[in-house]
This record gives C-alpha cells, sequence and structure tokens, in this order.
C-alpha cells in the first residue's frame, strides 16, 4: 500500500528529473503497489510515459531506444522485480540512467547501483582563461563534458554579484544538445560596475541542484550604448 504522502514525494522526484531532460528515469516496483497512481499520470502528464510488461522485456528496449533516439526524457515504469542482468534488455541503459528506487524510508535516485550524487551528473565546463566582465553583454563557451558524469542534465548559467544578487538573465543550457560546445550570451542587467569588483557566474545543473560559482572580475569602461542608427 501507497504510504500518506508517499507518490507526492515521487512525483516532485519524477517532475525534477524530467523537467531537468536527465534522459529515461527507470522504476522498478517488484509489487506494483504505484501502479494505479503511475497509470492515471500517464494521463495527464505532458512527460512521456512508458508501462512495461515482464512478459515483453524486448519491447521496453525498443521503447528506451526511441526515446532515446528522439532525445526525450521519459519516465520507464516497471510493475514488476528487477530483472537479473544477464536477463534485462536495458541492463546497460542503467549505466548512465536514473533508477528511481521506492524501497528505501524516502524515494530516491540511483545511477550505476548508486546514491545519485554531484559528481554523476555529466558537467557544463567554462572554455578560455579570460574571466573579465567588461560591458553588459558576456559571451560564454562551454564544454559538455561528457568524460565525467554518466547522467545528463539541463544547467542554468547566470551572473550574480559580491552580495549574491542575481545581476543577469538566467540562461537553460539544454541536455539534449547534439553540440559538445554552447555558446551563450548573458545579459548583466542595469550595467554600473567599477573596475575591480567581483562577480560570480553560477552553473547549476537543474537535476541535484548544486551549482559551481566561477569568480569573474569587472574591467569598466565607457560602454557604448547602441541607439538603433548605423553610421
Amino acid at each position: 500500500m501507497v504510504k500518506l504522502n508517499e507518490w507526492d514525494q515521487v512525483e516532485a522526484l519524477l517532475v525534477r528529473a524530467l523537467t531537468a531532460n536527465a534522459g529515461n528515469v527507470f522504476w522498478y516496483d517488484p509489487e506494483g503497489e504505484f501502479a494505479e497512481k503511475v497509470a492515471r499520470w500517464q494521463e495527464t502528464t505532458d512527460f512521456s510515459v512508458f508501462i512495461s510488461a515482464a512478459a515483453v522485456l524486448f519491447k521496453t528496449k525498443v521503447a528506451v531506444n526511441s526515446f532515446e533516439q528522439a532525445r526525450d526524457s521519459a519516465l520507464i515504469y516497471c510493475p514488476y522485480p528487477k530483472p537479473l542482468p544477464t536477463e534485462n534488455f536495458v541492463t546497460d541503459c542503467l549505466y548512465y540512467s536514473l533508477e528511481l528506487v521506492t524501497s528505501e524510508a524516502a524515494p530516491l535516485f540511483r545511477v550505476a547501483g548508486h546514491r545519485l550524487r554531484e559528481a554523476d551528473v555529466v558537467p557544463l565546463q567554462l572554455m578560455g582563461n579570460k574571466q573579465v566582465i567588461d560591458g553588459p553583454r558576456v559571451h560564454l563557451d562551454f564544454l559538455v563534458d561528457a568524460a565525467h558524469g554518466a547522467v545528463r542534465a539541463d544547467h542554468q548559467v547566470y551572473f550574480v554579484d559580491g552580495n549574491n544578487n542575481l545581476i543577469s538573465d538566467k540562461i537553460t543550457v539544454l541536455s539534449n544538445l547534439a553540440s559538445t560546445v554552447v555558446h551563450v550570451t548573458a545579459k548583466i542587467d542595469d550595467w554600473d560596475f567599477e573596475s575591480g569588483e567581483i562577480c560570480y557566474l553560477v552553473v547549476e545543473d537543474l537535476l541535484t541542484g548544486m551549482a559551481v560559482m566561477v569568480p569573474f572580475e569587472v574591467e569598466a569602461g565607457d560602454v557604448d550604448v547602441f541607439d538603433g542608427q548605423f553610421w
């Protein structure tokens, strides 16, 4: 029997992972306790949900492949005990996909058998050595560092000042992009900084909510404001 509020916790985790485009989420529910909840959720949610059946495991593999090829994130709900690795058509996928576990004291995600950690998320690495803000628009290049981490997730990048106040727009870098190098331009709001001030670039993964802060030094000067006329 599903415990009071347990489905709310599960749904919150699923929404977080699927909103972050973290790829397929596998959920083995040995007794099928959540089967009715998932079936109802499948009808009402905008996320992709595939309900597997133990008798047709190969169809699950086909569905998983189709989601991956479409770069879609989906819940793969399996209302039966997890098969042995040698009998499971999606064993390889579990090394780089989230697995929702509801047999613990509280629902949680695992990756490759261990609890999800920040290090499991493929990071965005800032490219270039010049960490300087010299105008209201800052051009940034990021490497999607697939050599580290296992699970891809959307990231959000933005700037804050020394008091942790947001000073730029927030830009979402999608995890399902084919490119490994991403170019973005952040717009600093109300440009009024003096040389030597330190601001911070925040790179936050939307799956774990963990963030890295990179210091940028302001090099202020006369900033030309485009007045809409070409000369």
